[in-house]
Parts: C-alpha cells; sequence; structure tokens
C-alpha cells in the first residue's frame, strides 16, 4: 500500500496540511489549516484498494 504524503502541501486549493494526527488501516488524519474559513480542521483521507 503506497500512501501519498500530503504534509506542506495545499490539498483543494482551500487547506494547508499541516501534519498527520493518525494513520489506520485504510485512511490517514492530517490537521489543516482552512483557508477559506480561517480556522483548524481536520482532513480524513481515505485509501481505497481494489
Amino acid at each position: 500500500m503506497v500512501m501519498e504524503n500530503y504534509v506542506g502541501k495545499k490539498f483543494v486549493n482551500r487547506y494547508d496540511v499541516e501534519e498527520i494526527i493518525a494513520v489506520g488501516k485504510k485512511s490517514v488524519i492530517y490537521r489543516a489549516y482552512d483557508i477559506t474559513e480561517k480556522r483548524t480542521v481536520a482532513l480524513k483521507y481515505l485509501i481505497i484498494t481494489l
């Protein structure tokens, strides 16, 4: 399983991804800053395997 690391990148041109909070078997949770709403949020990235 290959996971892309989004830390330090912009996600969908709205979120600045700051750090990984947790990693599970099928997801990664990131702490990010929502540029539009000006607040810290959690982003859950689901890993889909076929």
